[in-house]
């Protein structure tokens, strides 16, 4: 039997855009869209198909299946202006469509940098999402375990971590193998506008974060040389099932919690935010942040300070015109949620871990040191007076706090602030001059060190901006 994890797939594309069928959360369709040709970019779509095995426990292969997958790029036009680092991000299922997690809280460094930006499809639900979306360009698509006889796509009322009758989830190891196959492969060529890349790094976040470490478990040992690092954002060391399991009894897909990270061969580097260890410990895991885990020769973890697992607004999520014609629920918020919603960003830690990684895997600099969360004896996150958290990474919003930041209170996936009152914001900082500074002298040490780059200060500074004018002002 020919072993599938060697397997170059074929490439179809790029799926013309038209008045008629445009790619699904194309940038040109955010709320507020985003031009990349005024950067120099393009945005384009493929089609992969390939044969992908479905594991069982001891990676004896149970029954081979015919896929077709979707792949979006965006990168620069001329490629002779790119970086070279391409990053691979295993899309985020979580809402029942494919959310680019690591391009929200990556898109403007990945322009500013010229790099290139790689995301595909992981899960029957979110195929169904693009078939429900648009049901002729998304055709050729397929999970189906007999494609023969597809299945009927999933709506709106079914459970986004639930399962797809007739399909399996589990071909998604070979599929992530056969991704980085293909864009080594001069047959992928097509996606990176001809060059051919120097770094090749793959990412996840949250739910597909956990794939990732899932793939490092199983897969990564036996294929040295495929992929040049990892980044796993909000995941921690949490894995899958290697085949699709039912949901569980509190209606959340079936993880495998691990007391130990995988072992890699090349950079790894794991970002936890402060909300992740309220909110997995609210799924049953309770370890994600505990300090030496996921530390290692090749390996860091840093852990966030005063982080939510995700953002309350951000200017490239897709539009609930394109979320609710695929088929899915729209993201409603609330003034109230939004004026109560934690603005501390990840972003600065994710795209200075992007950075690590690639100087590590093509330079041979080690990533700054891995950073834990105080714990008590009962591993509970140890906090201030203030109810601000202690340890971790600490960026100058959280060393100089305008607010209370949780990164999670009640174990879900966004968090809350409090801001102090005004008379105490002036008293310590009278002026929006004198409390940038003192956020930056902070930041431009942690950017000295590593933690930290050029884009994630801009953007540190932005929210100090936005902190303390609704401190000051109201």
């Amino acid at each position: 039997m020919t072993d599938t994890r060697a397997l170059v797939p074929t490439l179809t594309g790029p799926i013309p855009s038209t008045p008629d069928s445009h790619q699904f959360n194309s940038t040109s369709t955010y709320d507020e869209p985003l031009d990349l040709a005024r950067f120099g970019f393009v945005e384009e779509e493929f089609f992969v198909s390939g044969r992908s095995a479905v594991y069982a426990d001891d990676l004896s292969v149970q029954q081979v299946v015919p896929y077709t997958n979707r792949l979006i790029v965006r990168r620069p036009a001329q490629g002779t202006s790119a970086s070279g680092v391409v990053f691979v991000e295993i899309l985020n299922p979580s809402n029942g469509y494919d959310a680019e997690g690591m391009w929200r809280r990556g898109w403007d460094y990945y322009l500013d940098q010229r790099h290139t930006y790689v995301g595909f499809s992981a899960r029957p639900v979110t195929i169904d999402a693009l078939k429900i979306f648009d049901p002729v360009r998304y055709a050729p698509l397929s999970w189906d375990l007999d494609p023969a006889h597809p299945h009927e796509p999933v709506g709106p009322d079914a459970n986004p971590y639930g399962v797809v009758e007739g399909c399996e989830e589990g071909i998604v190891w070979d599929i992530i193998t056969q991704a980085g196959r293909l864009l080594r492969d001069p047959a992928g060529a097509p996606v990176l506008g001809g060059i051919a890349p120097r770094c090749l790094v793959l990412l996840g976040q949250s739910q597909s974060g956990q794939y990732l470490n899932t793939w490092l478990r199983h897969f990564h040992g036996a294929l040295p040389g495929l992929w040049d690092g990892f980044v796993c954002s909000v995941g921690s060391i949490i894995e899958r099932p290697l085949r699709q399991e039912p949901v569980q009894a509190n209606g959340l897909y079936a993880v495998v919690p691990r007391d130990q990270a995988a072992p890699v061969s090349v950079p790894t580097l794991t970002i936890t935010c402060e909300g992740d260890v309220t909110m997995y410990r609210a799924a049953g895991v309770h370890n994600v942040a505990q300090p030496g885990l996921a530390d290692g020769p090749l390996r860091r973890h840093w852990c966030v300070a005063g982080t939510g697992h995700t953002e309350v607004t951000t200017p490239v999520m897709p539009s609930n015109t394109e979320v609710v014609r695929a088929g899915r629920k729209p993201r409603v918020m609330t003034p109230e949620q939004v004026a109560a919603g934690n603005i501390f960003p990840l972003q600065p830690a994710v795209t200075a871990a992007l950075d690590a990684v690639v100087a590590w895997a093509t330079t041979g600099t080690p990533a700054a040191d891995s950073v834990f969360f105080e714990v008590d004896a009962a591993g509970e996150l140890v906090r201030d007076a203030d109810g601000n958290v202690t340890g971790g990474l600490r960026y100058g919003l959280i060393e100089h706090p305008v607010a209370t930041f949780i990164g999670s209170p009640t174990g879900g996936t966004l968090g809350s602030l409090a801001l102090f009152p005004a008379e105490r914001v002036l008293t310590s900082w009278p002026t929006l001059t004198a409390y940038l500074d003192a956020v930056a002298s902070v930041d431009r040490a942690l950017m000295a060190r590593g933690y930290l780059n050029a884009v994630g200060f801009a953007q540190l500074q932005d929210a100090a901006r936005e902190l303390w004018t609704r401190a000051t002002q109201g």
